[in-house]
């Protein structure tokens, strides 16, 4: 038996027992999340810019920014925490998906959106990679891999929220589906 099969097997025991569960996890989301997310100017505006940047003078100019306010150390930070954050997302996707899930084996479409959560964090630590490695350009002389980093970082976001849109979409559908038929 997995992991997660452990994990939904004691929730699905009682109702406290998940409620327990899903706080636990919902605990992490906000912690890694906070520490994921600072409240810097710099970084509320710089942050989902280096996510999308997209180009080589685009990353430039964000990371210019970042320069001139001083923030590109925070934003090492952010991202590094960020890699913990989604770790706590993905566990609270895949456990809700498998939790709500119909008895018995889970069909298609509930392995689908399984799977698609953990793909959704591995776009996600791929995004961060690549906006670490942004960050350790230099905007004075940038790197001629920069416009590559930029461009996968971007999509590597893009596949991200896809993925994850899905997976959150089809888990509260199951979770209404259930409570509806209560």
């Amino acid at each position: 038996m997995s992991g997660v099969a452990k994990v939904v097997a004691f929730m699905q025991r009682s109702w406290w027992r998940a409620a327990l569960v899903f706080a636990v996890l919902a605990v992490a989301f906000v912690v890694f999340g906070r520490y994921a997310v600072p409240p810097s100017t710099a970084l509320t505006s710089g942050a989902l810019a280096l996510e999308l940047v997209g180009t080589r003078s685009g990353a430039v100019a964000v990371l210019r920014a970042f320069e001139q306010q001083h923030s590109v150390h925070a934003a090492w930070v952010s991202i590094t925490w960020d890699f913990a954050f989604i770790a706590s997302y993905v566990a609270v996707l895949v456990l809700a998906l498998r939790y709500f899930a119909r008895p018995g084996e889970p069909d298609l479409i509930d392995r689908t959106a399984a799977k698609s959560a953990v793909l959704a964090g591995a776009a996600d630590c791929l995004e961060n990679l690549g906006m670490l490695a942004m960050l350790a350009a230099s905007p004075q002389q940038p790197p001629d891999w920069l416009g590559f980093a930029a461009f996968a970082t971007t999509v590597a976001s893009l596949v991200k929220w896809v993925l994850a849109a899905f997976a959150a979409g089809h888990a509260l559908w199951l979770a209404w589906r259930k409570l509806a038929q209560r």
